[in-house]
């Protein structure tokens, strides 16, 4: 469960029972200002292309058909879909080139090279 949902200033959002919801699991609301779509443009971008990506969903039949697709649709932008900010690589493989590169993965990999773990 999330500590913080930040949102837009959409209606959905501002509803009382949605307020609510949160309030019993304890989960903070956080908002972006009013008519500031750049104060959480990474989001912005990802659902953006989250919507673009997933099928029309009108073809979906159940709740069960969206959530599959969401998590397909994910899992494909995360480990496949090769980013140009990225270096062309997926986010998946970026991060692990910025891990590998890292001096303390390379001393805690020696360290376990010797130990032979």
């Amino acid at each position: 469960m999330p500590a913080i949902l930040h949102s837009d200033q959409g209606s959905e959002y501002l509803r009382y029972k949605h307020q609510e919801l949160c309030a019993r699991l304890e989960i903070t609301l956080s908002a972006s200002a009013k008519s500031s779509p750049w104060q959480n443009g990474f989001m912005e971008r990802f659902f953006g292309t989250l919507k673009d990506e997933l099928p029309p969903l009108n073809q979906l039949k159940s709740t069960e058909q969206l959530l599959e697709a969401i998590a397909l649709t994910v899992h494909y932008y995360n480990h496949k879909r090769r980013h140009s900010a990225l270096h062309n690589m997926s986010p998946a493989a970026y991060a692990a080139s910025l891990l590998a590169a890292t001096p303390l993965r390379k001393r805690r990999d020696r360290v376990l090279q010797k130990s032979g773990a």
